[in-house]
Order: structure tokens, then sequence, then C-alpha cells
């Protein structure tokens, strides 16, 4: 298991680069409020196939944030005349991940980053002699990121989840197409068009409960009226988030490990 030393964030120079004319730094951001985000899937002339623990970054139009495959890095996204991006101070968490299997290969990477180009699908971002060094695309919500349980740490009209015990989760079978969780007091069952879900659209009509009658199940109410208002999903930061239909949030979600 990861030990976690949170002595203070570090910061530490890493790039500053200027961008082809052909390239427009709104491409990095994307028009959604929450920003957008990246996937490395070339790095050093290698593939990476986009999972739990590769990295990303993510920016918006004031700051930008990542996962080196261990860590997490948060900075300020300046773009100066559309032309340059000063990523000169990042801060990045200090854990220590023996088993990581990116880090290090992509740090160094980002190190010697001085120029971005425009990809098929995304950006690359190249060394001073101009070869790719990494390589990104939009970060998609896949089978292996949905599969499994994911703790509420936000249940709008709740302050939380105050009862000992087992709490509310929301789990996905990408192999039986089913969802299934605990809402407080009852268990929940159903199913789920999980392409649908996966593109950003989330309706959780098929959902159903048990019938057990608990002394204080306001939690649960609430959670179930939020399922059912739900009309998008949004996968960010390594969470799911659920939106109704005028784009406030109503449910977070994070995958338990």
């Amino acid at each position: 298991m990861n030990k976690l030393l949170m002595k203070g964030a570090m910061l530490f120079p890493l790039l500053l680069f200027g961008a082809c004319s052909s390239f427009s730094p709104e491409v990095l951001t994307g028009e959604q409020s929450l920003g957008k985000e990246w996937d490395v899937v070339l790095m050093d002339g290698k593939a990476v196939v986009p999972a739990d623990d590769t990295p990303y970054l993510g920016f918006d139009k004031e700051k930008m944030w990542g996962f080196t495959g261990c860590n997490r890095l948060t900075g300020g996204f300046p773009v100066k005349d559309n032309k340059k991006v000063d990523f000169s101070k990042l801060a990045s968490t200090m854990m220590m991940c023996p088993d990581s299997k990116y880090e290090t290969d992509f740090m160094a990477a980002l190190r010697q980053v001085k120029s971005i180009d425009s990809a098929k699908d995304g950006f690359r971002l190249k060394n001073e002699a101009g070869k790719t060094v990494l390589e990104f695309a939009p970060r998609e919500l896949t089978d292996e990121r949905l599969g499994g349980e994911w703790m509420i740490t936000l249940n709008k009209g709740t302050d939380g989840y105050k009862q000992d015990g087992e709490k509310p989760f929301v789990g996905f079978d990408i192999k039986e197409k089913r969802i299934y969780g605990f809402a407080g007091c009852n268990r929940l069952v159903g199913t789920l068009n999980f392409e649908e879900f996966k593109s950003g659209k989330a309706d959780f009509s098929q959902l159903g409960t048990t019938r057990m009658l608990c002394e204080d199940n306001t939690y649960e109410q609430a959670l179930l009226e939020n399922l059912a208002k739900a009309k998008k999903v949004k996968f960010f930061n390594n969470e799911l988030r659920l939106f109704d239909g005028n784009n406030e949030t109503l449910v977070i979600l994070r995958k338990s490990k």
C-alpha cells in the first residue's frame, strides 16, 4: 500500500512551451465548466493504454491539474496571446509509490517539453529537437474505470451520512450489466444502459430498492430523489459527478480502492 508523506506540496519547474500557430489553447480546456482532461497515450515513443494508474492532465481557463501515476499535480494555466502556456510552477503531492510504472518516465518527459502541437484527437508535447515525448487523447470513462464500487461523497440536500456501519455506495457490474448499492437503509438493485452512461447520459429509471423500514431515512430519500433527477454524468478528476438538466451537481461518487 502506498505510504502518504503529507509534508506539503513541492514546487518545481516543469515546462514552458510555445504553441504552433495552428494550435489553439481552447482545445485543451473544452467548453464544459469543469474543464477537460487528457490521458497520456504515447510516452517517449511507447504506447500507453489508459487505465486507473496511468498519467493524465486536466485544464480549464485558469488552472491545470493532473496525475503522474502516483502523485497529484496542480498549478496555474496562464495563456499568453494564445501562443505561450507557462507551467513553470506546479505543486505535487509527495506520495511514495514503489510500484508506480509511469511516474519517473512521465516527469522526465515533462521536463523535456518545449513546444505543443495538435494531434488527431488531442495534442502532442515535443522536446527542443521537435521530437514528440508525450501525446494525449481525451480522457474517457471506460469499462475498467467504471466497474466496481463508488462511495458517495456528496448527496445534495444532506450533510453527509452520519450513521455508523456500512456507508452508502453505488456499484457497477459491467459483466452482468447491472447496478447495485446501499442507499443508507435499503439495497439498490437495477439495470443501466452502460454505453449511454459512459457517453455522458445518466438514466436511473430502472433502479429499484428493497423495502426495509428504517428509523431515519432522510439521507436515502434525498439520494433516491437525486438519482431520479440525474440527466448527465461526467467523469472528472477520478470522480463520477451526476447533474440535473440545469447542470446542477446532485451526487458525487469516488471509486473505492
